[in-house]
């Protein structure tokens, strides 16, 4: 699915996978933003349900990245999290900084495959 409305990257997974992703944060011109004092927030809905409350709110994590600048912003959903979803999701992370501004991007798209088998996931 490419859209113009979607920027960050689409990605696919299969529900209940324990999933890891991370984002290199830039300035508009082009250098690595500094996210130290900042706090993020990752949250996924369902693309069908894009009006309605995420299915998964989590704040991000920022690390070190590029020149020693922490402008990398990671979250990690569990197999707990992750087992019952099932279709196409938009994924969204916002970014407020210390004065309080908030940047965000345009929200991205995973396409999740069904898990024929969350019992084993979720009752273990």
């Amino acid at each position: 699915m490419s859209n113009l409305l979607y920027t960050l990257p689409e990605d696919e997974f299969m529900a209940g996978s324990t999933v890891k992703r991370a984002w290199r944060l830039f300035t508009s011109t082009g250098t690595p933003f500094n996210a130290d004092g900042c706090v993020g927030d990752f949250s996924l809905t369902n693309y069908s349900h894009r009006g309605g409350t995420p299915e998964i709110i989590k704040p991000l994590e920022f690390k070190i990245g590029e020149n020693g600048v922490r402008n990398i912003a990671s979250v990690i959903l569990t197999s707990q999290e992750t087992a019952h979803l099932f279709g196409i999701y938009i994924y969204q992370i916002m970014i407020k900084d210390i004065d309080g501004c908030v940047e965000i991007p345009e929200p991205g798209i995973f396409n999740i495959k069904r898990n024929i088998h969350t019992d084993f996931i979720v009752n273990k």
